[in-house]
């Protein structure tokens, strides 16, 4: 016999689809946190341990610079050390007085030298064909503190010949700036070979992974529809996709090349997965609110617009600031045309973004109190929340203390000086940048494992899976049991898009219905 169910537009009727979040418990829910928080912390253990030092420094202590100009030089270098970069450091005349600070222009000058014995020292031309450029850093000067803020002078973004070597002076020296300036410290530091090659298998790894996942996934969907796919299920879907890009499959080609197109290609990438996580997060809780309305385009306009100008604004200043750091090392931020401009743009748009996002997770969380969702929903929306809680806080936390950013490939960010009365020896040879191969591998693996875990949740069970008829006889994802009378029931497809047909068979006759 045939039956006719009208059911309304509004109604979910993936919300009855049986996966693996919905057959947990209490304890398989804090299993899950349990493992992933164990992962978590595992890679990073295994980075601090396993994994070699990011950076290979060269230091040159006590230099009067305001007697007589500096030059270093490191030898023997290649393209696993990917960058090389020059920084700064001076001593407090006034430790004992209030803070200063002040402006110092640096003369700087590099040069090249090949590997053959008969190579000579080649003077690189920096922006406008000049050989000698002149930079001003602001220097600050902490009271109490024994050395000033650490200046970034050069930041050689590939390494084109195996010898370089820097050549630095000051202008503008005056009795102001040397009264408060003591000798400099030079840092000469590029990446370790050893920590490329850390990293290559490190992504390499999480690409695999990556793959087997989404063959896993799709493999178990493969007997439903598209349209009978959970939101859940599409989004974790383009976020197993993202992860390629965050994981960089052409990581490799930049060490081979000495172009722009391999920093704009991991650049592009990098942003590109975290606008498409940021998109994911907006969407996914506003949606918890509104699970009874119509997704049109003013639900989605919004979020798209927003996010688009904030992917494009921060494209644009990546892709300038690496043509400019090919053109001249010594460039900084403020030498972007229009950077302010720029950075104006990103504020008010990652503001609006965050004002939105708290806006929608308030919303999405007293639903949750309130017990609106319906009890099929309670368990994907009360883990949803919390989880992805936690990944934005991790994630909040790696952005305000610089580990995520693709602005420094080496994911490394100027150290300040420490506090204390520790000896003068132990602060003199403290490490100027701060990066080690446990933090690489710990946000490398954070989004890795957050999709992965998505991905475990939201598999439909075994036995839902076992059940599909194929996606050519089974449409949907509606599972209807009735133990005493033993039916057994499928979606057909109708020709009215709001009605289904269902048929419904017994043993029995008529009574039974």
């Amino acid at each position: 016999k045939k039956l006719l169910v009208k059911m309304e537009p509004d109604e979910d009727v993936r919300a009855h689809m049986r996966m693996n979040i919905q057959s947990l418990h209490s304890f398989g829910f804090i299993l899950t946190f349990v493992l992933f928080a164990g992962a978590l912390v595992g890679f990073a253990v295994i980075g601090g341990v396993v994994g070699p030092n990011v950076l290979v420094q060269n230091f040159d202590y006590d230099v009067d610079l305001f007697r007589d100009s500096w030059s270093g030089s490191v030898t023997d270098l290649n393209k696993l050390n990917q960058q090389i970069l020059l920084l700064a450091k001076i001593q407090n005349k006034q430790q004992g007085s209030v803070g200063l600070s002040g402006d110092v222009t640096f003369l700087l000058s590099l040069e090249l030298k090949g590997d053959l014995p008969e190579s000579l020292w080649i003077p690189q031309e920096q922006t406008d064909g000049q050989v000698v450029v002149a930079r001003t850093h602001t220097i600050t000067c902490d009271a109490g503190e024994e050395f000033c803020s650490t200046v970034l002078l050069s930041h050689e973004p590939f390494i084109t010949q195996p010898n370089y070597r820097y050549n630095v002076s000051l202008a503008n020296v005056n009795d102001t700036t040397s009264a408060f300036l003591g000798n400099f410290t030079f840092d000469i530091s590029y990446v370790n070979d050893r920590f490329t090659l850390f990293e290559v298998w490190c992504r390499f790894g999480f690409l695999l992974f990556t793959a087997i996942v989404l063959i896993i996934f799709a493999h178990k969907l493969k007997g439903f529809a598209w349209a009978d796919w959970t939101v859940e299920q599409k989004w974790t879907t383009l976020l197993l996709v993202g992860l390629f890009a965050w994981n960089n499959p052409f990581f490799p080609l930049g060490l081979l090349i000495n172009h722009w197109i391999p920093a704009f290609i991991d650049a592009l990438m990098v942003v590109s997965f975290l606008i498409l996580l940021l998109l994911y997060w907006l969407i996914m809780f506003d949606g918890i609110h509104r699970a009874s309305e119509e997704r049109n385009w003013f639900f989605y306009f919004p979020k798209i617009l927003i996010l688009t100008v904030l992917w494009g604004v921060t494209i644009a200043v990546f892709t300038m600031m690496g043509l400019r750091e090919l053109d001249d090392p010594s460039s900084t931020l403020d030498n972007i045309p229009y950077y302010f401009v720029w950075k104006v743009i990103m504020i008010v748009l990652v503001v609006i973004y965050a004002l939105y996002l708290a806006y929608v997770v308030c919303r999405a969380f007293g639903t949750m109190i309130s017990k609106r969702s319906s009890p099929l929903l309670g368990s994907r929306v009360i883990f949803f929340n919390i989880f992805t809680l936690v990944i934005f806080l991790l994630t909040l936390a790696g952005f305000i203390a610089g580990y995520i950013t693709p602005l420094v490939k080496d994911d490394c960010k100027l150290r300040k000086p420490k506090k204390g009365k520790e000896e003068k020896r132990e602060r003199r040879e403290e490490n100027m940048l701060t990066c080690s191969a446990a933090e690489f591998l710990a946000f490398l693996s954070l989004y890795n494992l957050y999709v992965f875990t998505l991905a475990f949740v939201y598999l439909p069970n075994t036995r839902v899976a076992s059940n599909a008829l194929g996606s050519l006889q089974y449409d949907g994802m509606i599972e209807l049991e009735d133990t005493e009378a033993k039916l057994t029931s499928h979606i057909s497809e109708n020709d009215d898009d709001d009605d289904f047909g269902i048929n419904l068979e017994s043993d029995s006759d008529s009574d039974s219905l």
